[in-house]
């Protein structure tokens, strides 16, 4: 009786714990879904085999990263949602560059001044920072080593098809906030201000991943940190930067966007996500808080608070529980989410004898906002 109730028990218990498919529309007979399904370990090619068998459709598998990228047939998703190696079902939702808020850094020169006494400078040549972004132009100087023409975008792949250049802007202003170099202003005769970045020897890794509207899929940056990864040994990438996002549908530990944030992490890069872009926003009347988004909301990323006044604030992002709208974390976050970068490049480049230190930040024609910052 007692190994009755126990068997009983124990197969309850693997019912329970079975993924559902969430978010999706279900296929009906002769057609198919398309979905990104998280595995509890790296998915086996036995695993993709399975969608196959069930005249599934693999679209992409990832190397580094528990998550394959599949359509499937009604009979291959029956399949997912009894295998239980399988933790999440989810749809390849759309997500965005985030560009609508900018705060001046107005501590800058001290910050700048301190670190110069120290005697830093540059960051170290070599450090590897990949831009997952909407790509970067690949004509603008201040991606050139130091008053040369030689360029330090050491490796550039698109995953939404085309070519690597910027036809949304954000990427080249993004890269130009963080390994931009002042090849502009800094040949005229007085110039009356400067654009350069933050790590201004660093290689930069162009991973494109957000079509010309600024839009791309969990799928494309999925793949772009898969690759980044997959290049960490290559290029010594050391910071990956992800200014973008959507909002948060289910627990981090369930989206296979976040996942692929902790692959990286646990592979040893820095991931630093966007998060404070809708920290004024009280649509809902919470002043501004859970508000972040994902993958922001996963603890293995970072992201900055760029309150007024203040430069290089780190906060881990304690995302918590989910909640059904967006997230509960206790941290509002300001518009700067990209002054963590800079600070994340300070300990990255540390035990190298080598900070970026610049001319404020900007660096791109078209977004040579001086003295801000865009998350």
């Amino acid at each position: 009786m007692a190994a009755g109730i126990c068997g009983l028990l124990l197969g309850s218990s693997f019912q329970a714990f079975a993924a559902h498919a969430t978010g999706i529309e279900l296929p009906k007979a002769g057609e198919t879904v398309e979905v990104l399904v998280q595995y509890a370990t790296q998915p086996t090619e036995e695993q993709h085999r399975r969608i196959t068998a069930h005249n599934g459709r693999v679209r992409a598998t990832f190397e580094h990263v528990p998550v394959g990228h599949y359509d499937v047939t009604p009979e291959a998703l029956a399949d997912l949602e009894s295998n239980p190696n399988v933790v999440s079902i989810r749809p390849n939702s759309l997500l965005r560059a985030f560009v609508d808020r900018v705060t001046c850094s107005s501590n800058f020169w001290p910050l700048n001044s301190y670190l110069m006494s120290l005697g830093s400078g540059k960051a170290q040549p070599g450090i590897g920072v990949a831009i997952i972004d909407s790509g970067i132009s690949s004509t603008n100087p201040n991606f050139n080593l130091w008053h040369t023409s030689n360029s330090r975008i050491v490796y550039r792949q698109s995953f939404v098809g085309g070519n690597t250049n910027d036809e949304f802007g954000h990427g080249t202003h993004v890269a130009g906030i963080a390994v931009g170099t002042d090849n502009v202003t800094t040949v005229l005769s007085s110039p009356s201000r400067g654009f350069g970045g933050i790590a201004q020897d660093a290689s930069i890794i162009n991973l494109k991943v957000l079509n010309s509207a600024g839009v791309g899929t969990d799928a494309s940056v999925i793949a772009g940190i898969n690759e980044a990864i997959s290049l960490k040994s290559t290029y010594n990438i050391r910071v990956i930067n992800l200014s973008l996002g959507r909002p948060i549908t289910v627990p981090y530990t369930l989206d296979p966007l976040c996942q692929a944030v902790e692959a990286a992490w646990k592979a040893g890069i820095v991931v630093v996500v966007a998060a404070g872009n809708d920290g004024r926003d009280n649509s809902f009347g919470t002043s501004g808080y859970g508000t972040i988004t994902a993958p922001g909301n996963d603890p293995y990323g970072l992201g900055g608070s760029g309150q007024p006044g203040s430069v290089g604030t780190i906060h881990w992002l304690r995302a918590g529980r989910y909640l059904s709208r967006q997230s509960d974390s206790d941290l509002e976050l300001q518009s700067s989410g990209f002054v963590g970068l800079f600070a994340i490049l300070l300990h990255a480049v540390r035990d190298q004898h080598g900070y970026a230190g610049g001319d404020r930040s900007g660096g791109d024609a078209d977004c040579s906002y001086s003295g801000h910052y865009a998350g």
